[in-house]
């Protein structure tokens, strides 16, 4: 807002209270609404006085909202609020301290703690996990290495002739 001289000027409650009322009697004015008999109303001229009337507070309340004021009014009033909250925390931590008992940072910081441990453990299992699969199958091939296979039925024919013939030989001689 501004002056006739184009300096800024602050919210004036009592200015803007004045505006909203100007605006809604202009605006029931334009509707050709009597205000001597509001009894003898249409539901159509009441619903346009309803319509002004929201119109004017609204406007009234989003001027006093962005007026540097109320902003002001509203940062040191957050900021207070985290002060004391600030101060409060303390004083209980205090109070927690000298009954020596845990205070809502201790817990938090064991819990955050023990997360900690608890994702290395699981990182170490893992690993052990993975390395003993490993081992596994290594030991698997091994396995398989050292024990015959059962023989195939090609194979078996073969193992057979074999067999025979040197039977044969030895019976020879």
């Amino acid at each position: 807002m501004s002056n006739g001289n184009g300096e800024q000027k602050g919210f004036n409650p009592a200015e803007a209270n004045v505006r909203m009322w100007q605006e809604f009697m202009s605006h029931a004015a334009s509707a050709n609404i009597p205000f001597s008999m509001p009894q003898n109303l249409s539901p159509e001229n009441m619903k346009v006085m309803r319509s002004a009337m929201f119109k004017a507070i609204g406007s009234y309340w989003e001027e006093y909202m962005r007026s540097p004021e109320f902003l002001e009014m509203t940062k040191k009033s957050m900021n207070q609020m985290v002060e004391m909250k600030k101060q409060f925390n303390k004083v209980i931590t205090d109070i927690h301290h000298e009954l020596h008992s845990a205070t809502q940072s201790d817990i938090s910081d064991l819990v955050t703690t023990i997360g900690h441990a608890e994702e290395k453990f699981h990182e170490s299992f893992h690993q052990i996990s993975q390395r003993l699969d490993a081992m596994s199958d290594r030991l698997d091939k091994l396995e398989n290495l050292a024990t015959p296979k059962p023989p195939t039925p090609k194979t078996a024919t073969k193992q057979a002739k074999k067999t025979s013939k040197r039977t044969k030989k030895t019976t020879r001689s």
